[in-house]
């Protein structure tokens, strides 16, 4: 139930490895713990979209290491996982899945692939309701939404379309005047700005249902970066967080972003009210 007066916050989190550093560890599992564990003990219930995707050749052991983390994860009551789907190296029956593009594959590859993913999940205790998508063509958006229809799941992406099919939930945006952007919209989130301005851009934001993104390793890297470059001083803390903490997950050095996620709840939590999709 929404608090009168406070605007619905969901806070998401896409899990997987990066493709700038490709570190199972330093990017997927531990941090994916890390944040499950803080907004345990602030008592706020997050979405992990968790990828079922090592995503790079480079990889072993993915879902040896995926199995370990989401049996940790079931336990944790604030905590629902989710779908977020890249596509390459799926373990899914007769279907060649060496591309991590969604549109590379048939509707009836992307329907056994769904019916796989579903399943993956329920194993686990989770139940799909939602999916985040790692891109998809916006020419086959019908065809998008009439496939989640089919598996009953809703969706939240960067940019959804008009439809009557299924439930859209898209990630909140700001006009951003940055020259390092491709489009004039940014996500209002702490990784691309500080946390005081995160809770001003959710407040000067029309709507009352938000929703916010941030990534498993932006929690150790500044690996965002690659996207935002935004001063030489972050620059300087990426350089410093790749040569630190490198297999320890207590040598790991927490990012500028990651900071700035938890002042953000602990200086305005108590103006908004969270929910997570499950």
């Amino acid at each position: 139930m929404q608090i009168m007066g406070k605007k619905l916050l969901y806070l998401t989190f896409d899990c997987e490895v990066y493709s700038k550093n490709k570190e199972l560890y330093k990017d997927f599992y531990h941090p994916t713990l890390a944040i499950a564990e803080f907004f345990k003990k602030e008592k706020i219930p997050i979405t992990l979209f968790v990828s079922l995707s090592k995503k790079f050749p480079s990889i072993k052991d993915y879902y040896i290491v995926l199995d370990s983390l989401l049996k940790k994860l079931r336990k944790n009551k604030y905590v629902s996982v989710q779908l977020h789907l890249h596509f390459y190296d799926l373990p899914v029956n007769r279907i060649r899945s060496k591309s991590d593009i969604m549109k590379d594959y048939s509707m009836n590859e992307l329907k056994k692939i769904f019916k796989w993913a579903c399943a993956f999940l329920k194993k686990y205790g989770f139940n799909p309701v939602i999916f985040r998508p790692a891109g998809y063509i916006t020419g086959k958006s019908e065809e998008y939404y009439n496939l989640l229809k089919e598996f009953n799941l809703m969706s939240s992406n960067l940019k959804e379309y008009p439809t009557e099919k299924i439930k859209t939930f898209p990630i909140s945006t700001f006009k951003s005047h940055n020259r390092y952007l491709k489009s004039n919209k940014s996500i209002i989130t702490p990784e691309i700005i500080p946390a005081k301005k995160v809770h001003k851009e959710f407040q000067k934001n029309p709507d009352n249902l938000l929703v916010s993104n941030f990534h498993s390793f932006s929690v150790y890297s500044s690996s965002v970066l690659s996207w935002h470059p935004c001063s030489i001083i972050k620059v300087l803390r990426k350089i410093k967080d790749k040569f630190l903490g490198l297999f320890n997950v207590k040598n790991y050095n927490e990012s500028y972003e990651w900071k700035q996620m938890k002042k953000f709840i602990k200086k305005y939590k108590n103006q908004y009210d969270f929910k997570n999709f499950k």
